[in-house]
C-alpha cells in the first residue's frame, strides 16, 4: 500500500476485517501506529507489530507491517506499508475460516489489501 504525502504523517491506522458476502463485514480489530516522531526526511524502514483491539479494548491479534518512508522530490514523500503477517486473529465466521483483509489509513487516505479467503492471514 502506497501513500503520496506532502509531509510526515502523525500516524498510520491499521484495521482488520473479515469479509462477508451477504452481510456487512465484521471488524476484527484496529489500532494506530504513531509515526510522526520516527519519520525523518531520510529513507526510513521499520517493521512494526501492531496489536489489534476491539471496541471494548480486548486484544484481537497482531498485524506485522513493514513501513518505509522517504522523500521522492524535495516537497513530496512516499509511505509504503506492507502487511507481512497476521497472527492470533479470532474466528468471525461460523461455517468457514475468516476472509481477512487489512485497511490502512493515513491522513484520511485509505488503502485496502485484497481479501484472503478462508484464512486468518491476509498475506
Amino acid at each position: 500500500m502506497i501513500f503520496d504525502l506532502l509531509e510526515p504523517p502523525p500516524s498510520l491506522g491499521i484495521v482488520v476485517y473479515d469479509e462477508d458476502k451477504h452481510f456487512s463485514d465484521d471488524l476484527i480489530g484496529d489500532n494506530c501506529v504513531a509515526l510522526g516522531s520516527e519519520l525523518t526526511k531520510a529513507w526510513t524502514n521499520r517493521t512494526k507489530e501492531v496489536v489489534l483491539t476491539d471496541r471494548k479494548g480486548h486484544e484481537r491479534g497482531v498485524v506485522t507491517c513493514q513501513i518505509s518512508w522517504g522523500p521522492v522530490l524535495e516537497t513530496r514523500y512516499k509511505l509504503y506499508c506492507k502487511v507481512l503477517a497476521c497472527a492470533d486473529l479470532p474466528a468471525r465466521d461460523t461455517m468457514s475460516a475468516n476472509d481477512v483483509y487489512v485497511r490502512a489509513v493515513v491522513d484520511g487516505a485509505l488503502r485496502i489489501t485484497p481479501p484472503k479467503m478462508d484464512s486468518k492471514d491476509p498475506v
